[in-house]
């Protein structure tokens, strides 16, 4: 500065921790160094400014060693004194800290509260103190115990959601602080305030005897809690609040950051499982969603959500006669309900002198031998209809009369109203089993969901009807920035009929402990032409659109029950997978894949070339199928 004229841009000051020797905690101090009262000596020749290490544009020193060799600081000789000044900036500092952890991270999760802790028992400057901060989050405008928000409180730690009692504990500490929002020391915490504040009662027993409770919040309610505790008694009072106020604008940013990777949480979940907006068609909503707004809501906000040239997938884990066992199952139930009935009237005509008693059993018997023959579809109706506008009627009644007949009317409801009672044993099993095998699959394909979208972006949809079934849709115009290949449709066929072999071992390995001994059978459909779907906004899904493309969609409602040409015999079949072609010129590919998993051991040998019968619209269709190993 004295000899050349140039002010270099370095800071004149640092920030610099010290241990504080009485709380052990850090304090932060800026030093800065007054260089006025020097004066500097030249004792030799002064180099060429341009020859040291100094960047004349920046007027910085670029490297140190470089500097120190041209101009070294034997030259100089100075005189005078310097001046270090150190300022305590423990508070301000600590704001800092909170300041950069929320814009360094986009999240506020469990690891982004744990340092933002640390930062406030910074700020107190109280070693014998402990802090806790939870986000509050919502539900449809409810407050909810989420335990990873609770984990970081000291009071709200003790109740997991789980536990009835804990989540009424929780919603009494929500209405007390609702109540009570403003921050309040307890600074001498005792017996007698656990009585006022129960929730109290557990930090009370962990050796708290001073507390701070600090709720934040803003136009929406509370939004979080800052909790300091001290085993000292008056040693939280109301001076420490006040070195808190500072930092709780910021810690409210981070509790409200925190909702929202809450509600992100509950979003992801709502799309992954819920919905048909997956993560790989989301982009396209989003542009649609973008259109929408800059052309002023003039325009159909789903008239551009749709994809060209996507190759279809389907599959169909359907469960083999299960309309015939859901009536089988019924026609248990309602024959159980008949007996229950006829031996209920004849208890009741024991007591009572009713001719009406004995037209009802008749009428009860005449429509039990009917159910012996087998159930017809009127019969269920039938016997629902007589079961409660005739024989309820008459047990209601007698239910006011003499005691024994209540007595016996009322285990008759007792049983009616009793949805595990014998009266729906058979239909409750049936339902049991169907949902359990339908549970397998559905987490059979959504394990291997994950690692397959990494493969190359694509749409899965699945849905339940008596079983599985999924369409799958791949191609360029799915994911535009990923370049698309055959070799990602003969991968993701691959894994089609490799998952097929593994939901059939799967529901074949339930088989000892379903109540019902219900078998499924595997359908795929190959079509070899690319189709374009779009989003219909009435059933919030994607559909097919062209005249061509709606062939694909016939095959798959007209193949559940096909039947091999001449044969009459079902294509599907239990302990085998069925391959429909709309193009036989995709035959030889699959014989490939399914050589392949025969080596593996997980087809068995041989394969069935067959002819389909003619379907409305549909003729000359040809299949393969195979058989798989259920042994490994």
């Amino acid at each position: 500065e004295k000899f050349y004229g140039i002010n270099l841009n370095e800071s004149p000051e640092l920030v610099y921790p010290v241990t504080d020797s009485k709380t052990g905690l850090w304090r932060y101090f800026r030093i800065r160094y007054d260089a006025r009262f020097i004066d500097v000596h030249l004792k030799g020749k002064l180099p060429p400014i341009q020859d040291c290490a100094v960047c004349l544009n920046t007027f910085r020193i670029l490297d140190i060693e470089t500097q120190l060799e041209k101009m070294p600081l034997d030259l100089f000789e100075a005189e005078g004194f310097a001046v270090w000044i150190g300022e305590d900036i423990t508070t301000t500092h600590s704001l800092d800290i909170i300041k950069k952890i929320l814009l360094r991270e986009d999240d506020c999760d469990t690891t982004i509260i744990s340092q933002l802790k640390k930062a406030v028992q910074a700020l107190v400057g109280l070693n014998e103190v402990e802090v806790g901060l939870m986000p509050f989050v919502k539900i449809n405008g409810r407050y909810v115990l989420d335990e990873e928000c609770a984990a970081h409180s000291l009071v709200a730690k003790q109740w997991q959601t789980n536990n009835p009692e804990h989540c009424a504990s929780f919603n009494m500490y929500m209405e007390f602080l609702c109540g009570n929002a403003e921050p309040v020391p307890i600074s001498n915490l005792s017996e007698e305030a656990t009585q006022f504040a129960p929730f109290m009662r557990y930090a009370f027993e962990n050796g708290a005897r001073s507390f701070i409770n600090y709720p934040m919040q803003n136009s929406d309610g509370l939004i979080g809690v800052l909790e300091l505790s001290s085993a000292v008694p008056n040693l939280l009072t109301y001076e420490v609040i006040t070195r808190l106020e500072p930092a709780i604008p910021l810690l409210s940013v981070a509790m409200l950051k925190n909702r929202d990777t809450f509600n992100n949480r509950i979003d992801k979940i709502i799309k992954e499982k819920f919905t048909a907006l997956q993560q790989p068609v989301e982009w396209k909503f989003a542009e649609a969603a973008w259109e929408y707004l800059r052309s002023d809501s003039s325009t159909s906000l789903t008239s551009n959500v749709g994809f060209e040239n996507v190759y279809p997938l389907y599959g169909a884990v359907d469960i083999r006669n299960s309309s015939v066992e859901r009536s089988l199952a019924i026609q248990k139930d309602l024959n159980a309900h008949l007996i229950l009935v006829n031996n209920i009237l004849d208890l009741l005509q024991s007591l009572l002198q009713l001719p009406l008693l004995e037209g009802l059993k008749f009428k009860n018997q005449t429509m039990q031998q009917s159910l012996q023959n087998g159930m017809l579809a009127e019969d269920e109706v039938r016997i629902t209809e007589f079961l409660k506008n005739e024989i309820e009627p008459v047990f209601l009644h007698l239910q006011k009369g003499i005691k024994p007949a209540k007595e016996i009317v009322d285990r008759y409801f007792n049983m009616l109203y009793d949805r595990s009672s014998i009266l729906y044993r058979s239909h409750s099993e049936y339902e049991e089993t169907l949902g359990a095998i339908n549970e397998a699959v559905l987490n059979c394909l959504e394990q291997e969901e994950e690692s397959l979208q990494k493969s190359y972006p694509h749409y899965f949809e699945k849905y339940r009807t008596d079983g599985v079934e999924y369409n799958i849709y791949i191609g360029q115009s799915i994911a535009p920035d990923n370049p698309f290949d055959q070799l990602y449709l003969k991968n993701i066929r691959l894994w089609q009929l490799k998952s097929m072999a593994e939901t059939a071992r799967i529901t074949h390995k339930l088989l000892p402990s379903l109540k019902v001994a219900l078998q499924t059978t595997q359908l795929i459909l190959i079509h070899s032409h690319c189709i374009s779907i779009n989003f219909r906004k009435d059933e919030r899904r994607f559909d097919v659109e062209g005249s061509y493309n709606i062939r694909y969609e016939i095959m798959k409602k007209r193949l559940d029950k096909v039947c091999i040409k001449d044969t009459g015999e079902r294509l599907t079949q239990p302990k085998k997978i069925a391959m429909v072609f709309s193009n036989q010129k995709d035959m030889p590919e699959y014989q490939q894949y399914i050589e392949f998993l025969q080596n593996k051991n997980m087809l068995k040998p041989g394969i069935e070339f067959l002819e389909l019968e003619e379907l409305q619209g549909l003729i000359g269709l040809k299949a393969l199928r195979v058989e798989i190993n259920m042994d490994e």
